[in-house]
């Protein structure tokens, strides 16, 4: 009788076990992969930097611009003038810029302790801004200053202001467009803080309502 031998091709071989070499090409094909991603990440970034930096920016300035003032308006109260500057790399276009003096409750003590309660709203301020139209160029570095609008106050109102039982906002907004005609918005929101019986002061930031596209 005759012994039978397994086919050596059929035969079940041990798991083949990876080389040195092998196991150091996985690692460091993985370490490329990763280092590919994050140069991508890397270029992204500074285009999208590079590009932030061309554009036109619109933005409320009182450092390098003097000429925040609050003044008397015979038919309205109060209004302010309001220093823009364009802060970007290239023109604004088609600049059209509305802005209210509000008389609104005077804020919390503390930054931290504002909300969105303690700033007076100016909801329609882009609609009006589109009505108006406008045909302003303003050069990177230039600056613009826009006058507000008052609110229509009785005298009471006034001698709260003066005696500093209420405070003076201005809010408003700016439409502008860049050289590809692309849409750009600018929100801002400041108040005054100012000696009793003297309406100009210390001008603020408020802690929310600034904000831009």
């Amino acid at each position: 009788m005759s012994s039978e031998h397994p086919d050596p091709a059929t035969e079940q071989q041990p798991p083949r076990k990876h080389t040195t070499l092998e196991k150091s090409n996985v690692f460091f094909n993985g370490i490329l992969a990763l280092v590919t991603i994050i140069l991508a990440w890397i270029a992204y970034q500074q285009l999208m930097t590079s590009g932030a930096a061309r554009r036109p920016w619109i933005a409320v300035m009182f450092v390098d611009i003097p000429g925040f003032k609050v003044f008397i308006d015979p038919e309205h109260g109060f209004a302010t003038s309001l220093p823009i500057k364009n802060v970007g790399g290239s023109p604004a276009f088609d600049v059209a810029t509305v802005s209210r003096t509000r008389i609104f409750k005077n804020p919390p003590k503390s930054g931290n302790d504002w909300s969105e309660h303690d700033i007076p709203k100016f909801r329609d301020c882009f609609d009006r801004a589109r009505a108006g139209g406008a045909n302003t160029i303003v050069f990177p570095g230039n600056p613009l200053t826009t006058t507000s609008e008052g609110d229509n106050i009785d005298a009471s109102t006034r001698a709260a202001v003066f005696n500093n039982e209420q405070t003076i906002f201005v809010v408003g907004c700016a439409l502008y467009r860049d050289d590809g005609k692309n849409i750009h918005q600018t929100e801002f929101c400041v108040w005054v803080e100012h000696e009793k019986g003297n309406l100009n002061g210390k001008v603020s930031f408020c802690p929310f309502g600034n904000k831009a596209d």
